[in-house]
């Protein structure tokens, strides 16, 4: 990621766009969006879509979490230095957590990620058609709560 600059203006039009877009659709309860390991097969074409579209970048093994009140990313540390100065409107809405990568278990960081989704049985829009790999990947699906209903975005 080095030579990473983030565009703060555009990301948050984008944020304000994205939010508008949901207001009609109210089907969905949450957005959940996983960046696994970068490939040159296109079975991740949606994320890496959404990855350039909202950040100009692709960040390997990251998640974005979207509710209603938080943006919440969940990547590595150095991830972390980069996605800290994304937004200047959404800055209070935006959470940063960072998991291990030399750890087997990283469930208390998923409780804390999982934990911004408030509503009981969420529907949670994903990419179901993107077959993303990784240990980030794992984690997530490992982690998710039983009552999340997954509905394909």
């Amino acid at each position: 990621a080095t030579g990473v600059h983030l565009n703060k203006k555009d990301f948050d039009n984008k944020v304000k766009l994205f939010y508008q877009h949901w207001e009609k659709n109210t089907e969905f309860d949450a957005f959940l969006f996983t960046m696994g390991k970068i490939t040159r097969d296109l079975n991740q074409i949606n994320i890496k879509a959404l990855h350039h579209w909202l950040l100009k970048y692709e960040f390997s093994e990251t998640q974005l979490l979207i509710t209603k009140e938080k943006i919440v990313f969940l990547g590595s540390p150095k991830k972390k230095a980069f996605l800290k100065e994304v937004s200047e409107e959404f800055k209070d809405k935006i959470e940063i957590l960072t998991r291990d990568v030399r750890v087997d278990d990283n469930t208390d960081v998923y409780k804390d990620f999982y934990g911004f989704i408030t509503k009981k049985n969420p529907k949670v829009g994903i990419f179901t058609q993107d077959v993303c790999t990784g240990k980030l990947v794992e984690e997530t699906y490992k982690n998710m709560p039983v009552d999340f209903e997954k509905v394909d975005a």
